[in-house]
């Protein structure tokens, strides 16, 4: 019960985007369509999920066994981008068309929002690993909900006639004000 409630908990209440609002400029600007958003949510997912096992099995393992604990954000960061280069490898092996559509936006978004979760994910330095993963599971649903509302919001004030003066980013601080206040609904959640 534990575990569901922490994938609850980093999916909803402790929602990087919409609960925490980071990263929110980079998910503002990267969801142009549904299609989008969901190659961007599953590259991040490729790249959160195996990285915060890794990064816990490294620093258990690897770094304390020798003393050298301290430099384990530095591990993380070179882990989150070998990932971020696979999960841009395999787009580009197998989804060439989303790739090109992405552009430089895939290894900025999933490695902004993967270093987040794994510091989000690695917050408790005595959660074990079953706890860590729950973390990371629900950051990356977290973030793939935030991609969809996005791409959603994006479609929904492109079709309306929104005033001169909130036309771009006014409008998308607007309605992530007022998503981010709908969040803290969750907050007795998990």
């Amino acid at each position: 019960m534990e575990t569901a409630s922490l994938f609850i908990a980093a999916a909803l209440v402790d929602n990087l985007v919409l609960a925490k609002l980071a990263a929110l400029g980079t998910v503002a600007g990267a969801t142009r369509g549904l299609d989008r958003a969901l190659t961007l949510a599953a590259a991040t997912a490729f790249v959160v999920v195996p990285a915060v096992p890794i990064a816990f099995l490294v620093e258990r393992h690897v770094l304390g066994a020798v003393g050298l604990g301290y430099l384990s954000t530095f591990a993380d960061l070179l882990l989150v981008a070998a990932l971020t280069a696979l999960a841009d490898g395999a787009l580009r092996a197998w989804l060439p068309a989303s790739r090109a559509a992405l552009g430089a936006r895939l290894p900025l978004v999933a490695g902004s929002v993967a270093v987040l979760a794994i510091v989000v994910a690695g917050a408790d330095a005595d959660a074990g690993l079953g706890d860590r993963v729950a973390r990371a599971l629900g950051a990356a649903t977290g973030f793939a909900l935030a991609l969809v509302v996005f791409a959603g919001l994006d479609q929904r004030l492109a079709a309306s006639d929104v005033p001169a003066p909130f036309r771009g980013v006014p409008i998308v601080l607007v309605s992530a004000a007022i998503l981010s206040l709908a969040f803290t609904g969750f907050s007795g959640i998990g």
